[in-house]
């Protein structure tokens, strides 16, 4: 019995090889689950890197590579974009999409192109750090929205480059803090669907833009946002849909930041 259990202990013990790859759409643009898309031939999955090295839920998309979600993904870090002459483009096309760790657009000043079908959901658990991803000041990340977008942390429209995000459709849900544009330039439009944030929405040392024809947002937290402080400049383009703001500050330009809000129609 003894013996037994030794052995039994020892292969409990036993800790997986080392892979110590990265995942990156090498060869051609596809299907994400299919594997020979892939170098060196493995689907990122949503493993945390362990100290043996294994660094195989990284996926790395540039190099003008399109892939497609025609079901439900999952995947640790995404890298969009992989030079300043090339781009990286995922389209969620059906099921969810689902970033465990964190979004990183617009690596090495490469651009990011994002695509949510309608009915389909892009998930991200982790940070979504778009348009600049890491002091990348000529990285572009646009996003189409037809669909739902969900962040459970800080979402960048634009980092430290640029950004876009339009929402044609479906719900926008940002549990952390909504960055229309940190250090770079940012573009929110909203022509449709549903904006949930619960946290402050703010446009710092940057330059944010919101054009809103249609649609509802929801604000739940304290602050509502557009170039508080000097360097910012902020412009709110409100022509249709709603604005609910359920905290207590409505801020726009303030300290020294410039901020313009025009509006001709929807309601406040």
């Amino acid at each position: 019995m003894r013996i037994i259990i030794s052995a039994i202990a020892l292969l409990l013990t036993i800790t997986p090889a080392s892979h110590g790859w990265y995942n990156q759409n090498l060869t051609t643009s596809g299907d994400w689950h299919t594997a020979s898309n892939w170098s060196p031939g493995v689907v990122p999955g949503s493993e945390f890197p362990a100290a043996s090295g294994d660094f195989n839920s990284h996926g790395f998309i540039g190099q003008n590579r399109t892939v497609d979600i025609n079901t439900d993904a999952t995947m640790w870090i995404m890298h969009l974009g992989d030079s300043a002459t090339t781009t990286g483009t995922v389209n969620v096309n059906a099921g969810t999409f689902t970033i465990t760790g964190q979004m990183r657009g617009g690596r090495n000043n490469g651009d990011g192109v994002v695509n949510i079908a309608s009915g389909a959901t892009l998930h991200s658990l982790g940070s979504w750090n778009a348009g600049g991803w890491n002091n990348n000041t000529g990285a572009n990340t646009t996003v189409t929205q037809d669909g739902n977008f969900t962040a459970n942390t800080t979402a960048y429209i634009a980092e430290d480059g640029n950004g876009t995000h339009t929402i044609n459709g479906g719900t926008f849900s940002s549990a952390g803090q909504l960055v229309i544009a940190d250090n770079g330039s940012g573009t929110f439009n909203i022509n449709g669907g549903t904006i949930n944030t619960s946290s402050v929405i703010k446009n710092a040392n940057s330059s944010a833009t919101v054009n809103h024809s249609d649609g509802t947002w929801n604000n739940s937290g304290t602050w509502f946002e557009l170039a508080p402080r000097g360097g910012a400049t902020a412009t709110y383009n409100f022509t249709g849909g709603t604005i609910n703001q359920n905290g207590t500050q409505f801020i726009v330009g303030a300290n020294g930041g410039d901020a313009n809000m025009i509006m001709s129609g929807g309601a406040d």
